[in-house]
């Protein structure tokens, strides 16, 4: 197996690393530590996820279960404030 650059990391060091690179976005981790939301477009959507592999996968889109997010927005906490600039 391949050995990735984020394999052992928590989700909230994952959050770190994605918002040094992207500082203009507002990362969190879930409550659950299995995966990481941005928010966009007025809500949180996921945008890592770990693996049963314990790996993290990046999830290039939107996941929908019956037209509804497949990581509810309650795993993030409330939305930001205009202020929020670092996780």
């Amino acid at each position: 197996m391949t050995k990735h650059a984020t394999d052992g990391l928590t989700a909230e060091e994952l959050v770190l690393r994605a918002h040094a690179a992207r500082p203009e976005i507002v990362y969190r981790a879930a409550r659950n530590g299995q995966s990481v939301a941005a928010w966009q477009k007025g809500r949180w959507i996921a945008v890592a996820g770990r693996t049963l592999m314990g790996t993290w996968a990046s999830i290039e889109y939107e996941l929908l279960i019956n037209g509804k997010p497949g990581f509810p927005a309650e795993l993030y906490g409330e939305a930001p404030t205009g202020q929020e600039t670092r996780p």
